[in-house]
């Protein structure tokens, strides 16, 4: 059952009958990619926050030819004491994957029950509906102490949306839940998150005048093939350098130790089938656990790898090879919240604390001076693929009422 087939309800309607589902509804049904702009998303929720009480301040930046917007919402004053904060956007998605229409969320029985499938829906839309809808359920005067919903941008791409919010000098609470998908269990710590390249480049004898940059697959005397030759080099020195993190180990997480993922194997434009390859690129992450040093493992990583390469001898006059070890982008340090406010974790209805194996934007706003914990419904093993989803479980209304609680616990 498709529910984008039901009639939509105004939308002060949808915030007086608490519908968590019709609010996620109409988020899904928005394409919030990270790569396009998020400004359709963020005026909905602007009109969702508004229904619900609050006082909306909004951030815009320029992404390059894209414009994105930070809201930040606030109820019973305009600057809150605590706050629950998500992301506005999504991954990538080809929806010829999908068994299902990926910007429309339906309820359909999967193994072990029913689910709600949509785009986002898992991370983390369902978890910006529940959260309006649990400011909304409180009145402001309930509230001695404002409340406040930080609506970010960009998070997928580096968490840009909140840097950017706390550099614009936006009223940061100094108790702040990350919504992400936890499946409702509070996770106080994660690793940090590296994004970087491996490239490998064939170099040519200019002197040779026989020699070539590239050449046609028809003639293999010419030029090593780079990715029949050198790419398994480095990726059983990968390996390797896989098989010694594993040593270094930190027991307050599961993986212990700081992994490595080889995720795309990249080629220049204009690679092709019939002309020998003569440069690849490897896009990686790591996630370092906090006792890692991210500059001296990227430093580790492109010496074992130049080594490795450069102990190749080429058979071709003239023939070396070049290797570059580049971070994507800034990386993003571990987050660790040590000595825990007792009225804060008093509020949050577990005693228990845990962790995330998935970087978020906890760390930004504890660099800015919050207490920050991770909490959030569904599952982040159900995200980041086709037909992602949730569990029928986390639309139930005591998922909501977690929340609730930790506003009057906060606030009240």
């Amino acid at each position: 059952m498709s529910l984008t087939n039901r009639t939509l309800n105004p939308l002060k309607e949808v915030i007086s009958t608490l519908n968590v589902l019709d609010l996620a509804r109409r988020l899904v049904a928005i394409e919030s990619v990270s790569s396009l702009s998020n400004e359709p998303i963020a005026e909905l929720l602007s009109q969702f926050c508004e229904d619900a009480g609050c006082t909306i301040s909004r951030f815009p930046y320029n992404a390059g030819q894209q414009r994105q917007i930070n809201i930040v919402a606030s109820k019973g004053g305009s600057e809150p004491y605590f706050a629950l904060s998500g992301h506005t956007d999504t991954v990538g998605y080809s929806a010829n994957k999908w068994s299902q229409k990926p910007l429309e969320l339906t309820r359909a029985k999967k193994k072990g029950g029913y689910v709600y499938f949509g785009l986002g829906i898992a991370d983390m839309k369902l978890a910006l509906a529940t959260s309006i809808v649990a400011v909304a359920s409180v009145s402001t005067r309930e509230l001695k102490k404002p409340v406040g919903l930080y609506l970010t941008a960009q998070e997928e791409v580096g968490c840009i949306g909140a840097k950017r919010l706390v550099s614009s000098k936006a009223p940061i609470a100094p108790y702040v839940i990350v919504c992400e998908p936890t499946e409702m269990a509070v996770a106080d710590r994660h690793k940090g998150y590296i994004y970087f390249s491996i490239s490998v480049s064939r170099n040519h004898d200019k002197h040779d005048q026989s020699a070539r940059m590239w050449a046609h697959s028809s003639d293999d005397r010419k030029n090593t093939n780079i990715i029949e030759v050198i790419l398994p080099l480095v990726l059983r020195e990968l390996t390797a350098i896989k098989d010694h993190l594993r040593t270094i180990a930190d027991p307050l997480f599961d993986p212990s130790y700081t992994t490595i993922n080889v995720g795309v194997v990249g080629q220049p434009i204009g690679a092709t089938k019939n002309v020998i390859p003569a440069a690849f690129t490897l896009h990686c992450d790591a996630r370092p656990i906090p006792s890692m040093d991210h500059d001296m493992l990227l430093r580790l990583i492109e010496k074992r790898v130049a080594d490795t390469v450069n102990s190749y001898r080429s058979p071709f006059l003239g023939e070396t090879f070049t290797t570059e070890v580049k971070r994507q982008r800034k990386t993003t340090p571990f987050f660790q919240l040590e000595d825990i406010d007792p009225s804060f974790h008093s509020a949050l209805g577990s005693p228990r604390m845990g962790y995330v194996p998935y970087n978020t934007e906890a760390r930004i706003f504890a660099d800015a001076g919050s207490q920050v914990v991770i909490m959030g419904p569904g599952s982040i093993w159900d995200a980041h693929h086709e037909d992602e989803c949730v569990s029928e479980r986390w639309v139930q209304p005591d998922v909501t009422e977690r929340y609730i609680s930790a506003i009057r616990a906060m606030c009240g």
